[in-house]
């Protein structure tokens, strides 16, 4: 699937449209919205969710690790407004970053969802300074990814 995709110009610093058709998200493939802190990013995945769910009806499953419960509420309740499908949204704020890692791939292993987004996946680790740690967090989720056949989108 193609799409047209909005980028900041450097020198101009206004959002330009490119020329060409990029695909975006594609199968088998992992994705990263990066962005300063309070940028909007979560507001940014309920966009994109209700872009997706307007298109097809993919099974999509989202995992928030640092919002608390009730501004997850309203995000899925804000989603699921926007899109009109039901969407699967966890909260796993709660656990160590080793359980909501295990979740995640549990959850993905027995429901195959089509697309995953992780808001926040620097909180699946202990040290966000750790070479290895970060490592070997990328090539679980790579594996992960490789055995389903998701989208999988990082934030």
């Amino acid at each position: 699937e193609f799409r047209r995709v909005l980028f900041r110009s450097p020198q101009t610093n206004k959002k330009t449209l490119l020329k060409r058709m990029v695909p975006v998200m594609t199968k088998s493939n992992l994705s990263v919205i990066q962005g300063k802190a309070k940028n909007m990013k979560s507001f940014a995945l309920g966009l994109l969710t209700s872009e997706i769910n307007r298109n097809k009806a993919p099974k999509l499953a989202i995992f928030d690790t640092e919002q608390a419960l009730y501004h997850s509420a309203l995000s899925y309740w804000r989603i699921n407004q926007l899109s009109e499908n039901n969407n699967k949204y966890f909260n796993i704020e709660k656990f160590n970053h080793e359980l909501r890692l295990e979740f995640i791939e549990q959850f993905t292993i027995r429901e195959r969802p089509d697309l995953i987004f992780i808001d926040n996946i620097r909180d699946l680790l202990l040290t966000i300074n750790s070479f290895e740690e970060a490592f070997n967090l990328i090539q679980r989720i790579k594996q992960l990814k490789s055995m389903q056949t998701i989208r999988l989108l990082k934030m």
